[in-house]
């Protein structure tokens, strides 16, 4: 049998190889072989390796840094055409390098070239932007490039040890008007904001968002749903379709309601699933929900998952039963299609306390939001450890012994589909 020779694909059949390969493991060695292999993959793989621009120092001497800054302003002037591949801007950087960023000459280049492009950056990536950033700088350069025209994502993330604030500028979401997704991973602001700094020529309006994720970073979340007296508002949350907010941060999750109050009407998709700041399973907590979060307005949500987390050694049986408390505040007419159950467990074999928990209320509260229609509901159990080394035992029986009582209580009810997964058939999965 003979082969074709590349070729002779048509551009569908290469755009589909190289988007496979870019979703696997090690994808950009892989890319990058590829493009220097055959001629014919090298346009859709530079798509893939020029689509984020990164700027990390790893504690870089400052010469190292702006010589790496000046690599790819090089490569980037000698084909203009690989600049029209960048979509998102990821910048990475410690406290000596963050306050020359956005003045430094080379990468002011770089933002030039890409406003000129005819698909310009949507993401803005900021991670580790402290107390030394020099936000009348940024914004400015950011406005220079256009890109507060063009942005639509904003990710901004601070180090969790650092005890400083950021001094991300909170004009960064006025100035950006077509802002539609912002996430927000440890980002601590001073109690008193600076006054909003609007570069000239500016009509800031806060953007619509349709999507919020944010972590341990509530004094922000508060600004955006009721600025103090010297700002403006920042942003609009009552078209809000996605949010995502951590159920073991208290202060987090004390926005929720609020923000599920004023976007009532659109909120589509509804995950409190996101991980705490600690890296230590058995130092995350879970605490009562059920006065916190209150799903009765919610007539448009499709989606809901919610992260809970069971002591297997507790005598008191009432994470599930909080659980069911806020799964009754869905009224019996909703537009539910999809409940995932992320479970938890810490302890060890019996497990005694976990089976004791109400797995049949839990049933039984699906079946009532489920009114006949058809809906999934996705369960994900996981035995905890303080080490991934760490062996448990007993597990397998466990999830088996969960999954049969879902079954059962589900057994008369075919409109539902049940969908287990544990740590144990997740790897066999991938």
């Amino acid at each position: 049998m003979s082969s074709k020779p590349f070729s002779l694909l048509s551009q569908e059949v290469i755009d589909r190889i190289v988007d496979c390969l870019a979703e696997l493991p090690l994808w950009w060695e892989n890319l990058s072989t590829l493009a220097l292999v055959n001629r014919v993959f090298t346009p859709r793989c530079q798509v893939h390796l020029f689509k984020e621009l990164k700027l990390e120092d790893e504690f870089e001497t400052n010469k190292k840094f702006k010589a790496k800054i000046a690599k790819k302003w090089k490569i980037l002037d000698s084909n203009h055409s690989l600049a029209e591949n960048v979509r998102v801007l990821d910048i990475s950087i410690g406290e000596e390098h963050n306050t020359k960023i956005f003045s430094d000459a080379t990468f002011l280049k770089i933002l030039n070239l890409l406003k000129g492009s005819p698909f310009p950056p949507d993401t803005l990536r900021l991670e580790q932007p402290g107390n030394s950033l020099q936000p009348e700088k940024m914004l400015p350069a950011l406005v220079k490039a256009s890109l507060h025209q063009t942005l639509t994502t904003i990710f901004l993330k601070t180090t969790i040890y650092d005890e400083d604030c950021s001094n991300i500028p909170l004009s960064i979401f006025p100035v950006c008007s077509k802002l539609k997704n912002i996430t927000l991973q440890d980002v601590q602001i001073p109690k008193e904001p600076e006054e909003l700094a609007i570069p000239a020529g500016v009509d800031p309006s806060p953007p619509k968002i349709q999507r919020l994720d944010y972590r341990s970073s509530d004094r922000l979340v508060k600004y955006f749903l009721e600025p103090p007296p010297s700002l403006e508002p920042l942003v609009d949350l009552s078209n809000l379709r996605i949010l995502k907010a951590c159920p073991h941060e208290k202060e987090d999750m004390a926005c929720v309601q609020p923000i599920l109050d004023i976007a009532s009407e659109t909120l589509e998709e509804l995950y409190l699933t996101t991980l705490s700041t600690s890296d230590t399973p058995d130092e995350r907590r879970q605490f009562p929900l059920a006065k916190l979060v209150n799903l009765k307005s919610l007539n448009k949500l499709r989606t809901f998952e919610i992260y809970v987390i069971i002591n297997a050694k507790s005598k008191q049986h009432v994470v599930l039963r909080d659980l069911i408390s806020v799964l009754r505040t869905f009224p019996a007419s909703n537009s539910v299609q999809r409940f995932m159950l992320h479970v938890s467990i810490y302890g060890s074999k019996p497990f005694k306390g976990c089976l004791d928990e109400d797995w049949d209320g839990v049933c039984e509260e699906v079946v009532r939001i489920s009114a006949d229609k058809p809906m999934e509901f996705h369960l994900y159990s996981a035995v905890e450890t303080n080490s991934i080394s760490a062996k448990t035992t007993g597990d397998a029986a466990l999830y088996q012994k969960i999954e049969d009582r879902v079954k059962v209580a589900l057994a008369e009810h075919e409109h539902i589909s049940f969908h287990p997964l544990n740590t144990i058939t997740r790897w066999v999965a991938e």
